[in-house]
């Protein structure tokens, strides 16, 4: 499993993508869904963050 650090880095990754991308894509195009799965990823790493800091304050 991965540190809270190494998933902050990653988060940090994935945002700058994202910052290159087009945000008002329409999702019926490529660009709209490609953009639409990088923001899903960023999620997933933040919802990862918050469970290991959660487990880290429980202990």
């Amino acid at each position: 499993m991965q540190t809270i650090q190494e998933l902050k880095q990653k988060r940090e990754r994935l945002k700058a993508v994202l910052l290159t991308m087009d945000s008002n894509a329409p999702f019926q195009c490529e660009e709209g869904r490609v953009y639409c799965q990088w923001l899903a990823k960023v999620v997933m790493v933040e919802l990862q963050i918050e469970e290991l800091e959660k487990k880290e304050a429980a202990q």
